[in-house]
């Protein structure tokens, strides 16, 4: 497993826009990007909203970072494009970047 979503939790944020790309035209598929995060970031990042939750509280949540109105997706965008240690170098693809911040939107509410 990669912890993947230090960047991911910072790639999301301003929370309408979260399942836009940059150019406003397409939107990801939220069920990929939950089955992703699960494969990728859930041995550093608590991806759900389930009680036990494995993760570490060393890095942000995803709904923490789901939820803070400082980081919008643009954002979660460039931290998957360009992670910082430790975050691991990931090599997805813009639908899967897409996938993973609509599902980021689904974790905006309570």
């Amino acid at each position: 497993m990669r912890c993947v979503i230090v960047g991911l939790a910072v790639l999301l944020g301003g929370v309408p826009a979260l399942a836009q790309t940059a150019g406003g035209a397409s939107q990801g598929d939220a069920r990929q990007g939950a089955a992703l995060a699960r494969d990728w970031c859930s041995s550093c990042h608590v991806v759900g909203t389930e009680p036990g939750a494995r993760g570490t509280d060393a890095v942000p949540s995803f709904v923490s970072v789901a939820r803070d109105p400082a980081k919008g997706p643009d954002y979660v965008r460039r931290v998957l494009a360009n992670p910082h240690p430790p975050m691991p170098q990931m090599p997805l693809s813009r639908r899967s970047v897409e996938d993973l911040v609509a599902y980021f939107r689904t974790l905006v509410r309570p």
